[in-house]
């Protein structure tokens, strides 16, 4: 009888997960509270903007971008990379390197798509491959570091720089928000490359037992599976 108990446990907790990152139904937080008031709300997030998006509350900043279209998600990435190129001062191999991924985000619809792109195998490694390459190109030619990459590549919010250097990096300006609610996954393990956890090197994303959900890695486009570690502390 105990063990019958312990796996009617199991098996409800794992319902529960999957619940959350498999259901037909679009999940955009495995928070009820948070996934009802986007549902509840989806008519007029359907016709925002990213200038709408950088207004809202950063505790709503999440859930919001999760409940985007395809076709919002697209157009959230140009306006910000347009707004990049228009604000900052580039090198001319700087520039065509970010004209690059503007590019490759107007091409691909099928990056943002709402199932995740890790659903179809031939996208998912076309996208993988640019990533990599992109990011390389970037480190290793251009000496950009990890915090100018994370602020292009790794967060709505917009690039600001001070005397050459990033003001507020994706860390400092979302690590509040990835710390708000620990049992929900904020970084993708798998991504040996590149994670959504920050510049600093003693920054690390670890599998934990947390909720999946969409908005992880390079363009926020993957699955978060893992829990940012900073410094040895979750």
């Amino acid at each position: 009888m105990k063990m019958r108990k312990s796996l009617l446990i199991v098996t409800i907790l794992l319902l529960g997960m999957s619940s959350c990152q498999q259901d037909d139904e679009l999940i955009y937080s495995c928070d009820p509270v948070e996934d009802a008031w986007a549902k509840e709300n989806l008519d007029d997030i359907r016709v925002m903007t990213r200038a709408n998006w950088l207004e809202i509350d950063d505790s709503k900043k999440r859930v919001v971008y999760r409940a985007f279209s395809a076709e919002q998600k697209q157009d959230f990435w140009v306006e910000k990379i347009d707004k990049i190129l228009l604000e900052n001062q580039w090198e001319e191999n700087e520039s065509a390197h970010i004209l690059l991924l503007k590019d490759a985000v107007k091409e691909h619809l099928n990056w943002f798509d709402a199932k995740g792109i890790e659903a179809d195998e031939k996208t998912f490694d076309e996208f993988k491959i640019f990533a990599y390459q992109w990011l390389e190109y970037a480190r290793n030619e251009l000496k950009w570091d990890e915090f100018l990459i994370g602020a292009i590549v790794a967060t709505g919010n917009d690039l600001v720089m001070e005397n050459g250097k990033v003001k507020n990096s994706m860390l400092s300006s979302n690590r509040v928000i990835l710390k708000k609610r620990e049992e929900v996954c904020n970084c993708k393990t798998s991504n040996v490359v590149f994670t959504t956890c920050g510049p600093l090197s003693n920054s690390d994303c670890v599998s934990d037992s947390c909720d999946e959900i969409r908005d992880c890695g390079f363009i926020l486009s993957e699955t978060c599976d893992g829990i940012c570690k900073f410094g040895g502390v979750i």
